[in-house]
């Protein structure tokens, strides 16, 4: 259970977060794939990003203290990564398919 999740701009760790509409707060990103993970977060209001280690506890207090940061959040999720994508993948597979 946990009201953030505070983590680099991982792959694995993203789409796990994403899958229980928990918010995100990158701290770091490797170069590369990292980066392009984080930077489409943000633009899409997924997650938020420090990148200063000294500013962490400071964002994470205006994000707690604010529940309509991380309702903003999850909502881009639901918007960005809708859920029962591979049911929907499948009905339009066979919507194609029939016609």
């Amino acid at each position: 259970a946990a009201d953030l999740f505070i983590t680099k701009a991982g792959g694995l760790s993203t789409t796990e977060a994403i899958a229980k509409r928990l918010p995100l707060l990158y701290v770091d990103a490797v170069d590369g794939c990292e980066l392009r993970n984080r930077d489409f977060m943000i633009q899409h209001g997924i997650a938020l990003h420090t990148g200063d280690l000294e500013t962490i506890a400071d964002t994470v207090q205006l994000i707690l203290a604010h529940p309509g940061v991380r309702t903003e959040q999850m909502s881009a999720m639901r918007r960005v990564f809708p859920s029962c994508g591979a049911a929907r993948l499948c009905r339009e597979v066979i919507a194609r398919h029939n016609t």
